[in-house]
């Protein structure tokens, strides 16, 4: 089950295949069913205008936000499973179970380059702003 909070609402995505918007009083808000198996992971680019979200169904959905409108679907091949999202840049990136690779996608979503500089599986990515120091 994967809980993020953005502003003052409670996003989750769990193991029957929905994403649901939360509000302060625990109310369900609206919910997503597009996955076709557990929902795994979900992000939100900084400025919140797309959220991205991953299932064992090894697709990647990208809605935009506020309405959950879904912009894209980007399917895995068979023996990549995506399960690590995070926006770089104006860019959503994507790990892969047993890979080594972090994806980096164009901002319309197709493949745009491969980072491989680790000599074994990425099992984490996070996105933070320095100082420029």
């Amino acid at each position: 089950h994967t809980v993020v909070v953005a502003g003052y609402h409670l996003v989750s995505g769990s193991n029957d295949c929905k994403i649901r918007v939360w509000d302060q009083e625990g109310r369900v808000l609206t919910e997503s069913s597009e996955h076709e198996d557990s929902v795994t992971h979900i992000v939100f680019d900084p400025e919140l205008r797309l959220m991205a979200s991953v299932g064992d169904d090894q697709m990647i959905i990208v809605y935009r936000l506020p309405a959950m409108s879904v912009i894209q679907r980007i399917e895995s091949d068979e023996d990549r499973e995506p399960y690590c999202l995070a926006f770089w840049n104006g860019r959503l990136v994507c790990c892969f179970d047993e890979s080594e690779d972090i994806c980096v996608f164009t901002p319309d979503f197709a493949v745009d380059t491969n980072l491989s500089q680790h000599s074994d599986t990425v099992n984490v990515i996070s996105v933070w702003r320095h100082s420029g120091q």
